[in-house]
């Protein structure tokens, strides 16, 4: 799989996530739509396409972004917000304008996140920007829609289902097998040790950082207890 293919699930997979918190809103013909009935994880960019025709009720033609029609049976679509997809005359989608975000405070991106944004702001693709960053452009995109959510106050996926994911994570934990735990212990083990200055490094920072936050916190736990 190319890049430019890894990119496109990226993106693909994030669409659909959102579209999931999206009021509902029928779709006109020629408006883009997404179709929410199928339960199929693969082949998941022919549920984003363009709205071309209402044979019957519950029967449509869509037009995928590559020109594909697919012909739908028994399904709903749901009208994508047009603020979300800019497009040329032809309907194909625009490339994302890293202008808007030129007045915003990147302080609150991380360092990656930022030479990612500046990367962009000065005029760089996504090629130039793996490069000199140093990763790959699978990562320069992931990168880029993380510091796109913090600037447009909308928050990650992990960040919004942060309770879901982290108990799905103590879920699959609890069907570890012993050997499995005691590889983790044993890996755990080998890491504080072979990071221990890193660690005690990293603790001091976050100390001095966040102190009054920290005492607070054990101010409430001694109350409690």
């Amino acid at each position: 799989m190319s890049e430019i293919d890894k990119i496109h699930d990226i993106l693909t997979d994030l669409l659909c996530s959102a579209m999931e918190y999206v009021p509902y809103e029928e779709p006109k013909i020629g408006e883009w739509c997404y179709e929410v009935t199928s339960t199929k994880e693969q082949n998941r960019d022919c549920r984003i396409g363009i709205l071309k025709e209402v044979l019957s009720d519950g029967e449509y033609i869509t037009v995928t972004v590559g020109g594909r029609e697919i012909h739908w049976h028994n399904s709903q679509f749901k009208k994508i917000p047009s603020d979300w997809i800019r497009t040329t005359k032809k309907g194909h989608p625009r490339k994302q304008d890293y202008s808007q975000y030129a007045t915003c405070d990147l302080s609150i991106l991380t360092d990656r996140e930022k030479m990612a944004m500046q990367g962009k702001l000065d005029g760089l693709n996504y090629k130039d920007l793996a490069d000199k960053m140093g990763v790959s452009v699978g990562t320069v995109s992931t990168t880029l829609y993380r510091a796109i959510c913090k600037l447009s106050g909308v928050g990650t996926y992990e960040q919004r289902n942060k309770d879901k994911i982290n108990e799905r994570q103590r879920q699959k934990r609890k069907e570890w097998t012993p050997e499995r735990l005691e590889r983790q212990n044993e890996y755990h083990k080998k890491y504080v040790t072979e990071h221990a200055e890193r660690i005690q490094e990293y603790n001091r920072e976050y100390y001095a950082k966040n102190k009054d936050k920290i005492l607070e916190n054990q101010k409430k736990y001694r109350k409690r207890n």
